[in-house]
């Protein structure tokens, strides 16, 4: 009888720390998702989702585009249309990205320089359709409006998943 006791003790106990185990990560995951990332958070997904920064740029560079505040108050946005832009240096931010202007001409050479896919200078839509056909192993051509321009993304299935999770509905698919 004494071993049922201690028995039931120790199972008691594994119980109520089982509890407190999961009422601390259900707490942890709360947290998290309603906290705002920083921008090492917003760096660390993006490269992971596929919009690595460009060789020998760091985060300093996007820096030099505003304070990091900047990117906390307005997260993932601001993030993904800085690193569509160029350095101060001329270099794109990110090689998968690009920022074009709607109301100019098609810009060709930053269409081939993200998609591998040199389009005709026809129309800015058509030869955006034609370069996203034209992507590999099912990469995506994804965009994000900002008045009179767009930033544009080359992005595999998992990365274009992975963002749209953190932020549903950013970005659009071409």
């Amino acid at each position: 009888m004494a071993k049922l006791i201690v028995i039931g003790i120790i199972l008691g106990f594994f119980g109520v720390v089982l509890l407190v185990v999961q009422h601390n990560y259900r707490r942890e995951m709360r947290d998290r998702a309603t906290r705002v990332p920083t921008l090492d958070d917003q760096l660390d997904v993006l490269t992971r989702a596929g919009l690595p920064m460009a060789a020998g740029l760091s985060r300093e560079d996007l820096l030099a585009w505003g304070p990091e505040q900047s990117y906390r108050h307005d997260p993932w946005r601001l993030l993904l249309l800085t690193l569509a832009c160029r350095a101060d240096d001329g270099r794109p931010l990110s090689p998968r990205a690009a920022l074009v202007d709607m109301t100019g001409p098609v810009p060709t050479e930053e269409l081939a320089r993200i998609t591998g896919h040199r389009p005709e200078p026809t129309d800015l839509e058509t030869a955006l359709a034609n370069c996203a056909h034209a992507l590999p192993d099912g990469s995506g051509l994804y965009r994000l409006d900002n008045g009179t321009d767009v930033a544009l993304f080359v992005l595999p299935p998992a990365g274009a998943e992975r963002i749209e999770a953190r932020v549903p509905g950013l970005l659009t698919r071409l």
